[in-house]
């Protein structure tokens, strides 16, 4: 038996194919920042570096359904929301019902993090939806199910800058 390192790939949506890149070096968490314009959600680090095409489905979902079941390969897709949750939510909680199916065949889990709901909401999202926490946080017991990792700024923790 082999344990799975859980590489975490954040920011490399600059890559030209990011998510493929990242699962092929068997990445446990892959990232991605996201803006909404219109009904489109970008993948981009600011709203300065919204391209065309650069997209979540373009970039992820349709990548991930043309993948092939991996016996044994879990993995999460980090969804980083870079703007407010009312304005994102409604696009990005359809989008994710349209490809809930293959991401559950897959082994994709999802976790939103960055400007998540309130936490108290946590327990009413789908199975396949879940939260990256917040350490100062204190959460009941029907949310905290939904919480899947705490994020936390490493400079609270450490002054190290190596």
């Amino acid at each position: 038996m082999k344990a799975q390192i859980g590489v975490h790939s954040h920011n490399d949506y600059s890559r030209p194919d990011p998510f493929l890149a990242a699962y092929n070096a068997g990445a446990y968490s892959i990232e991605a920042d996201l803006f909404r314009r219109g009904d489109t959600l970008y993948v981009a680090h600011s709203t300065t570096e919204i391209k065309a095409g650069r997209t979540l489905e373009s970039l992820y979902f349709e990548r991930i359904k043309k993948l092939e079941n991996r016996s044994g390969h879990k993995m999460q897709l980090m969804l980083d929301i870079k703007e407010k949750w009312s304005d994102i939510s409604p696009v990005l909680l359809k989008k994710l019902r349209e490809v809930e199916k293959v991401l559950k065949k897959k082994g994709i889990m999802t976790t939103i993090s960055g400007n998540r709901p309130p936490h108290n909401t946590y327990h009413s999202f789908s199975r396949m939806i879940n939260f990256d926490g917040l350490p100062d946080t204190i959460y009941n017991a029907k949310d905290l199910r939904k919480v899947v990792m705490i994020s936390a700024n490493f400079n609270a923790y450490s002054a190290w800058k190596g």
